[in-house]
């Protein structure tokens, strides 16, 4: 049942008769007062909307009669029939809207407003508007390339500096490529990034000529594109002539030695490149060698990355030696490579006469006690290097110690990572000890992994008071590992009687005569326990007992107790075993030494050179090279310029080309600050130039006597020479 609006004055059941009779008194005066305002405007509501509905039934009655499908009465135009049918409804002008007569809904009818996402003339705008599939799925090969706009773009330049219609022209030329979309997009860019799309060297191919005039791209990322050998020969060509790439990033592409020509090459020619990332390929000895001739003549790169590849021992020395040529490269990272011992020595010690590298990063490489020798050794002598990461290669306590003497002596190094390596508690400690001193500056020492004593956690605490320093490692551990353990030797008891007789400047005699009174020079063993004790010699009393004991069991005397003879046989044996033992100390340190001697005792080749110019495969798609060529014969080298030869050997014969030839020889690197011994051409085999002052001097006395002899003068008169 339904209530009109007016049905809220009638009473409830529930009410009483007071209460309705005074409700009813209430509603009677409110409608009354309300039945004199309001009764006007009802009546005209209810006779305005009898007039609409009849103008509204005439209305379709007449466009049902006059419109074209039905009679034969001409066709008005749409806009007439809508102003004739605004007058007979009396719409004014201002509020013509047309939108609800198109309008599906009912409400639109009624009231003839206009949607907020509809134009004046019914369509539909903003985000309600109908998308197709192709905006929602933005593929490469639905979309056809973007036409190529002359005019200028937001950044200010035209497309000849972004050279989108060279890479299509160059995608149409070489085989009919699909031009790919986010390479169009990314040209415009600084960063070009392309990384994870699998991109052949035909693909590569178009991009390199569209990088070639291009004045944008800065980065260029090609990392996990699959580029192999055929596409790095196109981008090391895109580097020598390219002027504005400073980055390239090659990683994990399946590169091998075979392209290392040309990229040793463009690194030759380039110089605007300062980051080259080459990680993750298989570079292995062949691809090192071809690649340190680039290195070696750069001069700008400033950063390498060559982790995760193949590098032997052989390979560090070949970059040792590329590196000790360059005069600009920072950071240098080896990571994840088998440079062990020899390449590690290799690599350090090209520091002594590379004097730009600050980061090195040896990681994961097996270094074990031969590197650790050869890190010690270029902490000494390296005063450039400022960060240096050895972690994860099997260095043991003797190896840290051997790096914590090279460490104390460095006052540049401020971050050493060495964790993830058998250490142990003592390893620890010498290397916190080595950091704690007033000239170190290390202010990170990683050892991760690595268990510590809680001294040297205190240690680090009080060098944290002194300068900015953080130390990182796998925990504290109450006792110290067993495994590399350093206990101090063991002072006797006949020693400490020795420093005792030392420190008061007397004899065996004086002592004994001194313990003895009655001048026989005779002690018993009682006696002498208390002579010592009361002399305040440090002795235990079971070390008392057994000094005793021992001096008087040294002689075949039958007597129990303590002469002259006795306490002498001691003090022999004392300072003989003392000087046995010093001895074996000595012998056992030249060992080290020359262990470490022969471990450093590496040769790096005087200069890399490369293969020759015309045996590098050249793309046609980029511009020739007007830089220095090298040439090849079999396995002798020799580099050449346009203006002059720079090194140059012997062709080898053809009779003898069938055999193996000789390796070129390999000098050892000497540095500057060291002299190098000449001999002199006009004195016999392994004679020095310059004769010994002895026997210069002898000579010269000679033939002054056999002057003297001949002139008949006396010594005093002849002038020596």
């Amino acid at each position: 049942m339904f209530h009109s609006k007016f049905d809220s004055n009638i009473p409830n059941e529930s009410e009483t008769g007071d209460d309705v009779r005074e409700h009813s008194k209430e509603s009677e005066k409110s409608e009354s007062e309300d039945a004199t305002g309001n009764s006007d405007r009802r009546k005209q509501e209810m006779n305005e909307e009898r007039e609409n509905d009849k103008t509204r039934d005439d209305i379709c009655d007449k466009t049902e009669k006059d419109s074209p499908l039905s009679g034969d009465n001409p066709c008005r135009t749409f806009f007439e029939e809508l102003d004739e049918i605004t007058k007979k409804c009396k719409v004014p002008v201002e509020s013509r809207q047309w939108g609800y007569l198109f309008s599906d809904s009912g409400e639109d009818e009624a009231t003839g407003e206009q949607s907020g996402d509809e134009d004046e003339y019914g369509e539909m705008t903003g985000d309600d508007k109908e998308t197709t599939d192709s905006e929602f799925y933005d593929t490469d090969l639905d979309d056809p390339p973007p036409k190529p706009s002359t005019e200028e773009s937001e950044y200010g330049e035209s497309d000849f500096l972004i050279c989108r219609q060279k890479y299509v022209d160059a995608c149409v030329k070489f085989g009919n490529v699909a031009p790919q979309k986010r390479i169009l997009q990314e040209l415009e860019k600084k960063n070009l990034s392309v990384a994870y799309r699998c991109l052949s060297a035909r693909d590569i191919k178009p991009l390199c000529v569209a990088l070639v005039d291009n004045l944008r791209v800065e980065s260029l990322n090609l990392s996990h594109c699959d580029v192999r050998d055929e596409g790095c020969i196109h981008v090391a060509q895109l580097l020598t002539d390219n002027i504005v790439i400073t980055r390239l990033n090659l990683s994990s592409n399946g590169i091998s030695h075979v392209s290392m020509r040309s990229l040793s090459h463009a690194l030759t020619c380039n110089r605007i490149l300062q980051h080259l990332d080459l990680s993750g390929n298989k570079l292995d000895d062949k691809a090192a060698l071809l690649l340190a001739s680039g290195i070696a003549k750069n001069s700008t790169l400033l950063s390498l990355n060559l982790g995760g590849n193949l590098l032997c021992e052989d390979s560090g020395l070949i970059l040792g030696a590329g590196l000790a040529e360059n005069k600009r490269i920072q950071e240098m990272n080896l990571s994840w490579n088998q440079l062990c011992g020899k390449g590690t020595v290799g690599v350090l010690k090209a520091l002594e006469m590379n004097t730009t590298l600050t980061s090195l990063d040896l990681s994961w490489n097996g270094l074990l006690y031969d590197g650790s020798v050869a890190v010690s050794k270029c902490l000494k002598s390296c005063k450039t290097l400022t960060s240096l990461d050895v972690s994860h290669n099997n260095i043991n306590w003797n190896g840290a110690y051997v790096i914590s003497k090279g460490l104390a002596a460095n006052s540049t190094l401020q971050v050493l990572k060495i964790g993830n390596n058998p250490l142990t508690t003592t390893g620890a400690m010498d290397l916190v000890m080595a950091v704690s001193g007033d000239d170190s500056r290390v202010r990170l020492l990683d050892m991760i992994d690595v268990a510590v004593l809680g001294e040297a956690e205190l240690m680090a605490v009080m060098v944290m008071s002194k300068r900015k320093f953080q130390l990182i490692h796998g925990g504290v551990v109450r006792t110290a590992d067993v495994l590399g353990e350093r206990k101090e030797r063991e002072i006797t008891a006949m020693e400490r009687v020795i420093s005792y007789m030392k420190s008061l400047g007397l004899r065996p005699l004086e002592l004994l005569r001194a313990f003895d009174k009655s001048a026989h020079i005779n002690v018993s063993k009682r006696e002498f326990k208390n002579r010592l004790k009361r002399a305040g010699v440090p002795l235990w009393r079971y070390e008392l007992e057994s000094l005793a004991q021992t001096i008087s069991s040294r002689s075949t005397d039958s007597s129990m107790g303590i002469n002259y003879k006795k306490l002498m046989d001691e003090v022999q044996h004392q300072v003989l075993s003392e000087r046995n033992r010093k001895i074996a100390e000595r012998v056992k340190r030249e060992k080290r030494r020359e262990y470490h001697r022969r471990i450093l005792n590496v040769n790096l080749p005087l200069e890399v050179l490369s293969e020759t110019d015309e045996e590098i495969p050249r793309p046609t798609t980029t511009l020739s090279d007007r830089s220095g060529s090298v040439t090849s014969h079999g396995r002798t080298l020799s580099r050449t310029t346009s203006k002059k030869s720079v090194l140059s050997l012997p062709k080898i014969p053809k009779s003898v080309s069938s055999h193996p030839t000789q390796p070129l020889e390999i000098k050892q690197i000497v540095p500057s600050h060291r002299p190098v011994k000449t001999l002199s051409m006009c004195a016999p085999l392994g004679c020095p130039h310059k004769p010994e002052k002895k026997k210069l001097k002898k000579r010269r006395k000679k033939g002054a006597a056999m002057k003297r002899h001949q002139e008949g003068q006396s010594w005093m008169s002849v002038k020596i020479i």
